[in-house]
């Protein structure tokens, strides 16, 4: 969240008017959104879309959440389902969906942290630079 916050703050010290900025946000989440595996699996990206997942804060958000809830979790059917149901574990699924390991977590919050603070200092070069009257 705080790094949603800090890329919010940068485009807007970028951009003066207010409706512009709104949509120049609006257009970078939704880029992340694509991007972070969010609404379309990494397999199916195009090539020219794959180096943002790298920048997307929805994609480490997703990663450290998912395996944070499923590490050890085990799925089974209810009863009274179809034959052909089979029980998941969500270690598998994590595997499946080449999650990190949860020992792997941190790098996760690393590059989040890393997002953060990289917006926080473009948006302070950005306000040093305007020329007050």
């Amino acid at each position: 969240m705080l790094s949603a916050a800090a890329l919010c703050l940068m485009v807007s010290s970028w951009i003066p008017i207010f409706a512009v900025a709104n949509l120049g946000v609006a257009l970078i989440f939704i880029l992340f959104l694509i991007t972070g595996g969010v609404l379309i699996n990494f397999e199916q990206l195009p090539a020219w879309l794959l180096p943002f997942k790298y920048v997307s804060i929805f994609r480490y958000a997703m990663e450290v959440l998912s395996v944070n809830e499923m590490t050890g979790m085990v799925f089974e059917c209810p009863a009274g389902s179809p034959a052909g149901c089979v029980g998941v574990k969500g270690d598998g699924y994590l595997a499946l969906q080449h999650y990190p390991r949860y020992q792997d977590l941190w790098i996760n919050l690393v590059a989040i942290s890393g997002i953060f603070v990289g917006c926080m200092a473009l948006t302070f070069v950005s306000l040093r630079r305007i020329q007050l009257r």
